[in-house]
């Protein structure tokens, strides 16, 4: 039997070919073939796309990226022109919405070992950072008089 250890030795009617894949079948496949990685043919670029760490450093300086594009939309929004600053704010809204997709989709495409920690690390990363901005604008840190020390 080829699947206990024992090697099949080609007789005169059976081909070495065919010996070949009795002995791969069996499990004596050459080391390398069986711990060959299945991204070892992939370019390097995509294999270091792959690593979750630098999946999540990528996805947060996207999200970085897509933060800094919002806050420069939204200060654009001004009393005397405030119709054209809310639809450069629009635009910008929906071309931070088709890039955050296309990153998705292109990770979820080509790197899909890394998608999971990229996806979390972009969308967490947006939220937390967007949020940062909301509390910061809103002005909730800011410290105030107390409401007696008015009077």
């Amino acid at each position: 039997m080829a699947g206990n250890g024992l090697r099949v030795v080609p007789s005169g009617r059976i081909s070495s070919g065919t010996v070949s894949l009795i002995n791969c079948l069996g499990g004596l496949c050459s080391r390398r073939a069986t711990r060959r990685s299945p991204l070892s043919s992939a370019p390097a670029y995509i294999q270091l796309m792959s690593n979750p760490f630098v999946a999540v450093v990528l996805g947060l300086l996207l999200a970085t990226g897509l933060l800094f594009v919002s806050r420069a939309s939204f200060k654009r929004i001004q009393p005397d022109a405030a119709m054209e600053g809310m639809v450069i704010a629009a635009i910008s809204l929906f071309g931070r919405l088709v890039v955050m997709t296309g990153a998705l989709w292109a990770y979820k495409r080509f790197i899909p070992s890394g998608f999971k920690p990229f996806a979390l690390s972009l969308a967490g990363g947006f939220l937390v950072l967007y949020g940062v901005e909301l509390v910061r604008y809103a002005g909730v840190l800011k410290r105030r008089p107390h409401v007696g020390a008015r009077q």
